[in-house]
């Protein structure tokens, strides 16, 4: 039984690491002001792999507030509230009909100007890391797609990282 929890521990000290190397690599192929938005919606990619997002940021000791939009017409929308909500292990994401912590979104056919829409309604926001030069945010939960937000509605299993390198901020005054 010893070895089994041995091996149970190291697998997941190995795919620790691997999720770590994941958030360095994709930091270092950024460029400045520019974010990466890794996310899966039910275990398929959402967004297209090479997607890079730029757009307004807020921060401040009790806000963090995101809009951001990448070059095939998808966007995210993530809203923090609560002081020093960077110190926190994590927050736990709010949704409902006329608000959701974190919404996204993307074109799915630009011919019929069709897309897909979905908020958060369970989940955490982890802030990995939250520096003016680097942002690493992980996200896991259930989403709803917009416009059936309703508690009967059909959920779908959410998880993902945001990596921003050198963010262009329209407020940062998040204090040391």
């Amino acid at each position: 039984m010893k070895f089994f929890n041995i091996i149970v521990l190291s697998i997941l000290v190995l795919l620790s690491c691997k999720k770590n190397a994941d958030f360095d690599t994709d930091f270092s192929n950024l460029k400045d002001n520019q974010i990466k938005f890794r996310l899966s919606l039910d275990n398929q990619d959402f967004y297209e792999p090479d997607a890079i997002f730029t757009g307004h940021l807020d921060a401040r000791d009790n806000f963090l507030g995101l809009n951001c939009f990448n070059q095939y017409g998808g966007n995210f929308m993530l809203t923090l509230d609560g002081n020093f909500w960077y110190k926190k292990e994590f927050v736990e994401g709010k949704g409902g009909y006329s608000f959701s912590s974190l919404m996204f979104g993307k074109v799915t056919d630009k011919a019929k100007q069709k897309g897909a829409g979905y908020l958060l309604s369970t989940g955490r926001i982890e802030p990995i890391v939250m520096t003016k030069s680097k942002i690493i945010l992980k996200v896991y939960g259930k989403a709803k797609k917009y416009p059936n937000v309703l508690e009967t509605d059909p959920s779908f299993d959410f998880d993902g990282v945001i990596v921003a390198k050198n963010p262009k901020f329209d407020n940062y005054s998040i204090t040391k």
